[in-house]
């Protein structure tokens, strides 16, 4: 017993089991476990390193891989090539590698990080109404989360039993896999190893284009929390609570009941089960591996590719005796006759017709050529499907699936584990060194080819703006994102009818905060009804509908309501920059210097009158009399008289309607190019206070928007203002959005589009139209071969379904950042019913906003929620014309006729205002 007594601490568990027949494993490899308990694989985690009761020590990384699906060939080749060389070119003490694919629904974090992104008061119900739809489409499962991991384990040296002359006549050169503990110091020496191999795997990755980040202990705890409890995390909104100098790192994560079933494995209410790979295809190509990832028809999955080391000498012996062993299949197929008499004969020539010996020695020689000459190595690879599920039902209609799909893998076989469930679980569990059950011996190619690296499009910007992928997940925008220094400027393109100015509404209704200052210049209504939930200020610069700017008090501050005081130098400045532009008029003559002179001076006599005088207000009436006191300003008088008492005396003579103090303001210049003479006024000066209003609020966020770009590239001042917008703007916290129908409008203007192209870092691109435009795109934005049928393959939908749940979508090509490492791939831009009746500008939509507006006495929020409830995705996604009369018409029969305003259709404005009136109730 004393003898026995010196083994105690190189076990597990207490002191009876010495005594008890060994739990690991049996003497026929079939592991056999007392409880969960036994079962479990890990010991711990200790500087980020996992520790696991077969003595290795593991490394987690977080991946993140170009996407496949917009690389060019070349580079998918590189890529393999580089992926391929990730074991061999590691320390020879890191004896495997993991590659996860995790598939799960778990955006509870990013949903609470995006419900307390400060916003507008007004806009603050539309987010949390985002929120709570979102949230339910996590509980429904209708959310895709894609996470890529790699593990990296190392297994210190162990002092060998045997010698090596005992090894040798024993045949084997490697210890087997046993459960063992380890000292502090082949810890030390593990943990050593590990950061040396994290160096090179970096280099590889970066060589690759792919990015690699290490995971702490808080992090590994969520991940394993979050894979092993899907009702907590998910549907529970549970968090992790781990403490890692106070908890143990199993107790973290499983705190569920675990029951062991005859083919699944219960953890709580899911149910676990696992397909392998069971036989291998006959050739793979990159992206392959696909099939069993992202084109999954289902969620809560995840894919474990573990590659293992092996001996090449002991490999290659093994392949001659592959070789020895299909030629005596050969030999024993022929007949008595011609194995006797004719040894020698070619078999190939004699009519043999073995396929699969002749294939397994075709195999075998050719990789027996590549493992002497260094052109490939041989890797023991194991290829795992987990998945999961609340109904066993489910879980065994998935687990049919998966088989099908591994057929479709090049003819590969899967194999669902029911009765060594639990061996396979335990080797295919992350950060875990156990016996694998079901190796194979493949090239590095074939290895590299099965590596799961597609995860959807997905960014680590704060979701300040939220779109979907094409693959059911969420994608991050923030304009102010501090690792991007272009993040603020932002371009949108699209043909007429894409919704481009819709994308740049929505991007507003998530970026504005509560200080935030907006300024729209376009020309047209599209951001009219934006701006009235706003709460802001439309000026449409119709020469009917005059709104009067009066630069001697637009510019000046007031201490008090009632008092004025003399301008400082920049304000004055900028009354006299107004005074100009009024002074040269319809005239192509500038100022001389001695006009410009005069102007300021009598600017300044002005306020200083004024102020002795106590009034309330200077005016152009007021300028102009101090002028005529001069005997050298009669020709200035001559040029200002259209706006003292001419046709433009109201747009600039009298209380200003337009302040310096206004948040949000909106600037439509399509009437104002009917009257050229106002244009040549109003335009600069428009211009001037934009940018005035930019400089006044040097720490708050603005954003300035360029709706229909291409009709301002053309004008002088205008053009003036985008380039300055997207080269300068950026560093006095501006972010600038331009949308246009083309990215080839810019064209038109060289120097507008040398400044956008060069300055833009942020492209959102939906349908393109003609082929010229998307050649010039390509061209322009050095789009690959996969980015352009990106670009060129954009799909929408808008649908009710049966269950009342809205989808509402438009694809647009995303482009974010530059070189190596921007983002790009086709994003999804989601619309809710709300926010669709805000943005719209659909022209059948108009009689029914206007009817429903009317109905409820101009209360914009009671008839966005009618028609959102009533018409989700508009009118003419539901029904045509025709059924909307026939309706409309029905219900006017039925509902009593009020008195409306006349401006909107009859028969729209009863059915409407009727239906109302229950809404409101």
């Amino acid at each position: 017993m004393e003898g026995k007594v010196t083994q105690f601490p190189k076990l597990f568990g207490n002191l009876r089991r010495l005594f008890l027949k060994n739990q690991s494993f049996t003497a026929k490899g079939a592991p056999v476990y007392v409880d969960w308990a036994d079962a479990c694989p890990y010991c711990g985690v200790y500087d980020r390193y996992v520790v696991d009761k077969f003595g290795a020590v593991h490394a987690m990384y977080r991946t993140f891989f170009p996407q496949s699906d917009i690389a060019t060939v070349e580079r998918l080749i590189d890529l393999q090539n580089q992926l391929r060389l990730i074991l061999l070119q590691l320390p020879p003490d890191i004896v495997q590698t993991q590659h996860l694919f995790t598939c799960n629904g778990d955006y509870g974090p990013l949903l609470s990080e995006f419900a307390k992104i400060p916003t507008h008061p007004r806009l603050a119900g539309l987010r949390r109404r985002k929120v709570h739809r979102l949230w339910n489409r996590m509980l429904q499962r209708g959310l895709v989360r894609i996470e890529t991991h790699s593990v990296v384990s190392a297994l210190p040296a162990v002092s060998q039993r045997k010698s090596e002359w005992q090894e040798r006549v024993h045949g084997g050169s490697t210890a087997a896999i046993e459960r063992r503990r380890i000292t502090r110091d082949e810890f030390d020496a593990a943990a050593a190893t590990l950061s040396a191999a994290e160096q090179v795997l970096m280099d590889v990755f970066r060589r690759a284009g792919a990015r690699l980040l290490p995971m702490g202990p808080e992090e590994l705890a969520d991940y394993f929390f979050r894979l092993w409890n899907p009702g907590l995390a998910v549907e529970g909104g549970m968090r992790v609570q781990y403490d890692y100098h106070r908890m143990p790192f199993v107790d973290a994560w499983m705190v569920q009941e675990v029951n062991l079933t005859r083919d699944v494995l219960q953890i709580g209410d899911y149910y676990h089960s696992v397909v392998s790979l069971v036989g291998l295809p006959l050739e793979t190509r990159p992206r392959d591996i696909e099939r069993l990832t992202v084109n999954l028809p289902f969620r809560d999955v995840r894919v474990t590719l573990t590659v293992r080391r092996t001996d090449k000498l002991q490999r290659m012996e093994r392949l001659r005796h592959r070789i020895d062993a299909a030629d005596q299949r050969m030999k024993l197929g022929l007949n008595a006759i011609e194995m006797f008499y004719k040894p020698h004969d070619d078999r190939r020539e004699s009519g043999v017709h073995n396929i699969e010996a002749w294939m397994q020695i075709e195999e075998a020689q050719s990789l027996l050529r590549d493992l002497r000459s260094g052109e490939d190595e041989l890797v023991e690879i194991q290829l795992t499907v987990h998945l999961w599920h609340k109904d066993p039902e489910e879980v065994r209609r998935r687990q049919k699936l998966l088989l099908n799909r591994f057929g479709d893998l090049a003819r590969a076989r899967g194999w669902v584990e029911r009765t060594g469930l639990l061996p396979v679980l335990l080797s295919d569990m992350p950060c875990v060194y156990a016996p694998l059950t079901r190796p194979f011996f493949v090239r590095c190619r074939m290895a590299a080819d099965l590596m799961p690296i597609c995860r959807g499009l997905e960014s680590e910007e704060r979701p300040v703006f939220l779109f979907g992928n094409t693959t059911g997940g969420l994608v991050g925008l923030d304009l102010e994102d501090k690792r991007n220094e272009g993040a603020s400027m932002l371009y949108i393109s699209g043909v007429k009818g894409s919704g481009k100015s819709a994308l740049a509404q929505l991007i507003l209704l998530r970026a504005i905060t509560p200080e935030s200052v907006v300024i729209i210049i376009d020309k047209g209504t599209s951001y009219d009804r934006l701006v009235q939930w706003l709460g802001g200020a439309t000026v449409r610069l119709d020469s009917k509908h005059p709104i009067c700017f009066n630069p001697f008090e637009v510019y000046v501050q007031r201490k008090e309501v009632e008092s004025l005081v003399e301008p400082t130098a920049s304000e004055l400045s900028r009354v006299v920059q107004c005074l100009e532009i009024l002074a040269v008029g319809k005239n192509d003559q500038p100022l001389t210097t001695a006009e410009r002179n005069i102007i300021e001076t009598v600017a300044r006599q002005t306020f200083s009158n004024a102020v002795k005088a106590r009034a309330k207000l200077v005016t152009l009436d007021d300028f102009c009399k101090q002028l005529s006191y001069r005997t050298d300003g009669s020709s200035l008088l001559e040029r200002l008289k259209p706006f003292v008492d001419g046709r433009y005396r109201q747009w600039f003579n009298g209380a200003t309607q337009l302040h310096l103090k206004s948040k949000i303001v909106h600037f439509d210049f399509e009437h104002v190019s009917r009257d050229e003479g106002l244009a040549r006024v109003l335009i600069p000066i428009a211009t001037l206070f934009v940018s005035d209003l930019i400089y006044t609020y040097p720490n708050v966020f603005k954003i300035l928007v360029f709706g229909e770009m291409w009709q301002h590239v053309n004008n002088e001042y205008t053009a003036n203002l985008i380039i300055d917008a997207f080269k300068t703007y950026r560093k006095k916290r501006c972010a600038v959005i331009g949308e246009s129908q083309a990215i080839l409008d810019l064209a038109d203007n060289p120097k507008v589009a040398k400044a956008v192209i060069q300055n833009v870092d942020t492209w959102l691109m939906l349908p393109q139209g003609s082929e010229a435009h998307v050649e010039f795109a390509v061209r322009e934005l050095e789009l690959t071969e996969g980015q352009r049928d990106c670009l060129l393959n954009l799909k929408q939908r808008s649908r009710v379904h049966p269950h009342g749940a809205v989808e509402m979508w438009r694809e647009a090509f995303y482009l974010r950042g530059r070189g190596m490492d921007r983002l790009s791939g086709i994003v999804r831009v989601e619309m809710e019913p709300e926010e669709y009746w805000i943005t719209t500008t659909t022209p059948q939509d108009q009689p029914v906003w206007q009817a429903a507006l009317d109905a409820f006495g101009g209360h914009m929020g009671k008839a966005v929620e009618f028609l959102a409830r009533r018409y989700p995705t508009g009118v003419l996604a539901e029904h045509d014309v025709s059924m909307l009369q026939r309706e409309v018409n029905g219900v006017q029969e039925s509902a009593p006729k009020p008195s409306l305003p006349s401006e909107s259709t009859p028969e729209l404005r009863s059915s409407l205002f009727a239906e109302g009136k229950e809404a409101r109730w």
